[in-house]
């Protein structure tokens, strides 16, 4: 039982993420010519928020976090927390992580086994899937 009252609490994270970025409050990542935004993906106890890094939006994404830990009764840990960004200056990622009092990655990194940011054609990229299976 406890698994499933975890994604429904989940969901209310996505909720409060969604609905602050449909009142233009949070700008998303455009990931398609046909205006697909991408801002949240949660798989299990993992959720992923895709944002413009700007001020804005790290103070507002903070905020939804201290909103979601009041709501749920759940703590968000922060130190396994982490940020990072395509194409931004590193002093930029490093000061709104401090902000965040989270962490720093960089591209590639590993997620559920599969390396991110990197050419998904290229064979020496699934080795580590692979292994894993």
């Amino acid at each position: 039982m406890a698994p499933l009252l975890f994604l429904i609490v989940a969901e209310g994270l996505g909720g409060l993420v969604k609905e602050t970025r449909n009142l233009k409050l949070l700008s998303s990542i455009l990931v398609s010519k046909d205006n697909l935004h991408v801002c949240l993906q949660q798989f299990v106890d993992d959720t992923l928020i895709f944002l413009e890094l700007k001020i804005e939006n790290v103070i507002i994404e903070k905020n939804i976090l201290r909103w979601f830990e009041i709501l749920a009764g759940f703590r968000v840990n922060f130190h396994k927390c982490s940020l990072g960004s395509i194409g931004v200056q590193d002093g930029f990622v490093i000061s709104f992580a401090r902000l965040l009092t989270c962490g720093c990655f960089r591209v590639p990194f590993v997620y559920l086994g599969v390396l991110v940011g990197v050419n998904a054609h290229r064979e020496g990229i699934w080795n580590l899937v692979l292994v894993k299976l």
